[in-house]
Parts: C-alpha cells; sequence; structure tokens
C-alpha cells in the first residue's frame, strides 16, 4: 500500500484507522452501499470495534454499547457486502459472527443474530444476568 499511496506511518493503527474507516462509512452511506468498514475485525475479537456505532448513528439507528450487539449490526452490514460485491455465495447462507470470532471462542454453541434473550434475562441456575449467547457462562 505504501508504494501506491507513497505515505508511511510508524502509529499504530488504532490511532488513525477510526478516522479512515469513518470517511469510508460516510461514503457508502452517501452512495447508498453497505458498510464496507464491516468487514474490517479486530484480531483479538473477530468482532468489529466501537466506531461501528458510527455507522448506527448515519443511518439513524441507535447506539449499542454492547459489544456483541453491535457485531450483530456489522454482520448484517457484511452479509450485505457478500450479496453486493461476491461473485458467488451460498443459497442458504445467513448474516453471521466472523470465522475469527467463532474461532477465538472457547464455547462450542453459537448465538444466532435474531434470537437473543430479552433484556433481563436471567440465568435460571444462578440468576446472573444472561449474554446475547442466551447460555450463562458460568452454568453452561
Amino acid at each position: 500500500m505504501v508504494e501506491k499511496t507513497k505515505r508511511a506511518t510508524t502509529m499504530e493503527d488504532r490511532f488513525w484507522i477510526g478516522n479512515v474507516l469513518g470517511k469510508v462509512l460516510q461514503r457508502c452511506r452517501k452512495r447508498g452501499l453497505p458498510a464496507l468498514p464491516s468487514l474490517v475485525v479486530q484480531a483479538d475479537t473477530g468482532m468489529v470495534g466501537m466506531g461501528f456505532n458510527y455507522w448506527l448513528e448515519l443511518t439513524g439507528q441507535p447506539q449499542q454499547e454492547d459489544q456483541h450487539a453491535l457485531d450483530a449490526f456489522a454482520a448484517e452490514e457484511r452479509f450485505k457486502c457478500y450479496q453486493k460485491h461476491a461473485l458467488k455465495i451460498p443459497a442458504d447462507a445467513k448474516a453471521g459472527f466472523t470465522p475469527l470470532y467463532w474461532d477465538k471462542q472457547s464455547r462450542t454453541r453459537r448465538p444466532t443474530l435474531h434470537q437473543t434473550p430479552e433484556a433481563g434475562a436471567q440465568c435460571a441456575s444462578c440468576g446472573t444476568n444472561l449474554p446475547l449467547t442466551g447460555h450463562c457462562d458460568s452454568c453452561d
């Protein structure tokens, strides 16, 4: 990339990438495209960063404080990107978390994007609030 742009930096990505992705989000919105930055995920989680909330702001949707809830929105946008730009996707393909996300998980059960527990849902065994997976991290 340095060869093409003639620009280089020694700064870590986290200090500048948000500005670049924000500009891409603005252009995607202006041109009626899916959010291309939804394809950019963090290496340590396999999910988009909290800066993806900017897309929700641009599209008039409520901001998400929960990382998994935010990535559920990003997963829908990733799927739209695949539908628009991929040469071929399986007929039964669905939006979902990234393979990197699943590689980072120690559990084998996977949450689906549209089957999340209601707000305030609690584990029947220990009473803790359930995460988006709907499964208690302590008991399951």
